[in-house]
């Protein structure tokens, strides 16, 4: 599943397609698979993937750049994980689908009460609903670093507005409060696909919630106007402009490599879960080796 240079430089170049010219044409509705959202916003499959975690995952539309082809999608990952106390999500999901986010919530799990969020990283699909739960007053947490991101919505010179949102101010951090993070789950810091990103370990199921730490395999995708392997190559080789932080992403991966033990299952960003050692071994090498290649 290794992908050569010239396989990730023809995908690069299809990723720029759909997303540098996407800005501005006009978003509309794609065919929607199973779940109860069918607006011109995307859709949500919740998927029970444990005992304990429900994967929601949310297909989000991008305008196609050719004329007369339907819109591409890329999925996304929220997770909830059902604790004695109540629901621990990690990661919020994109604004325009937080509010169908949390009424599938409700409906999953007959009512119980959100007791956190957990934000890996600032991007749009990750944090971009954190406020519509903070506003509930349910306690959404973030690294340090990738708080002032949030507050301006990743509204930065050269991002494209797709890939924006509605600012806010995250109220509490893992490295200082002040309200403190729910007992099990542990943040720990992977500086890489942004500044301070961060992976959720929560050690009851020996389960990693990865973010964007890791790279999904293209044979992932399930649909032809699927490109949640385009996108998500795009935004790491996005960074091979500042290869800093490449480096700093393949540290973080080698870091966790030395630690994987035989029953760990990592549940990523975007596609997946990787179970056992051999799994979770080589979902991080391979995203190892595509660093690699755009390194060199």
């Amino acid at each position: 599943m290794k992908q050569t240079k010239q396989t990730i430089r023809k995908t690069l170049i299809i990723t720029l397609i759909l997303v540098l010219l996407a800005s501005s044409l006009t978003p509309v509705s794609y065919a929607k698979e199973k779940g109860n959202n069918n607006s011109k916003k995307g859709s949500i499959v919740a998927k029970k993937i444990s005992k304990s975690v429900v994967q929601f995952e949310e297909h989000i539309p991008l305008p196609n750049p050719l004329p007369n082809y339907p819109d591409v999608f890329y999925s996304v990952n929220v997770y909830a994980v059902n604790t004695k106390k109540g629901i621990v999500l990690i990661d919020s999901g994109h604004e325009d689908l937080v509010e169908s986010l949390y009424d599938e919530i409700q409906t999953e799990f007959n009512g119980k009460p959100i007791i956190a969020v957990l934000l890996t990283h600032a991007h749009t699909d990750h944090a971009g609903g954190g406020n519509f739960f903070q506003e509930m007053e349910i306690p959404v947490f973030i690294s340090q670093a990738d708080m002032y991101f949030v507050s301006i919505g990743m509204n930065l010179p050269g991002v494209n507005p797709l890939f924006t949102y509605t600012g806010y101010d995250v109220l509490n951090t893992y490295e200082n409060g002040p309200v403190k993070i729910p007992p099990g789950f542990k943040a720990v810091n992977t500086p890489g696909h942004t500044q301070s990103s961060v992976i959720i370990k929560y050690s009851r199921n020996n389960v990693w919630f990865t973010g964007d730490l890791t790279l999904p395999y293209a044979d992932e995708d399930v649909h032809p106007l699927d490109v949640t392997y385009e996108v998500t190559l795009g935004a790491i080789s996005a960074l091979a402009g500042t290869p800093s932080m490449l480096e700093d992403q393949k540290t973080s991966l080698e870091g966790l490599l030395k630690t994987v033990s035989r029953k760990i299952t990592i549940y990523p960003g975007h596609h997946g879960p990787y179970v056992g050692k051999n799994e979770a071994k080589d979902i991080i090498n391979y995203t190892i080796d595509t660093i690699n290649s755009l390194l060199s």
